[in-house]
């Protein structure tokens, strides 16, 4: 699989992973209504799904998030630095920062 591959697919499932907050933000309009008509029941049933989604929405995001990072900015900055990630030497330091300030520009 090519690099622009990879970061496509890591891309897109970040994409989709953030569409599903969609869904959190539905089910809170529906404990809103649950609750206006005062139905608790359905307040407190939902009010769990949104807690339990919400937990398996952020694990897939952590993970999503993680891929796509490493499949874009660690790649960019491989290619232009030659520090590992781990080095903590003033050199790959500077090195890292200035490419952060070049990055910005």
């Amino acid at each position: 699989m090519n690099n622009y591959q990879k970061v496509w697919e890591s891309m897109n499932e970040l994409e989709a992973t953030v569409t599903k907050f969609t869904y959190i933000k539905d089910l809170s309009e529906c404990v809103y209504d649950a609750a206006e008509r005062q139905d608790y029941d359905k307040v407190q049933s939902l009010s769990s799904i949104i807690s339990e989604y919400t937990q398996f929405v952020m694990n897939d995001w952590d993970v999503a998030f993680a891929t796509a990072w490493s499949e874009t900015i660690s790649k960019i900055k491989e290619e232009h630095l030659s520090c590992d990630g781990n080095d903590l030497s003033p050199e790959c330091k500077g090195a890292w920062d200035s490419f952060w300030d070049q990055s910005a520009k």
